[in-house]
């Protein structure tokens, strides 16, 4: 057996201290008489949506100089 790899009365013995684990970013395979059936595993933090406009989003920040001439670029016109 694999150290990832718990057989199914175990897990429903030690349910908490395996949830502990998890929570810790462990992953760990439910077997049935050596065949794994199920995983357990933390669930990826749910990333939040977008506001429309990006400068309406939280961290969102603009340089000083955003809208400073650019070198060169007189040149272009």
């Amino acid at each position: 057996m694999k150290d990832n790899e718990i057989g199914m009365f175990d897990a429903k013995t030690h349910l908490s201290d395996i949830i502990r684990e998890v929570m810790a970013g462990k992953r760990f395979f439910i077997t049935r008489r050596g065949k794994r059936v199920a995983e357990i595993r933390p669930i990826p933090e749910d990333k939040k949506d977008l506001v429309r406009g990006c400068a309406s989003n939280p961290g969102y920040r603009m340089s000083d100089d955003f809208d400073a001439p650019i070198e060169g670029m007189e040149d272009l016109s």
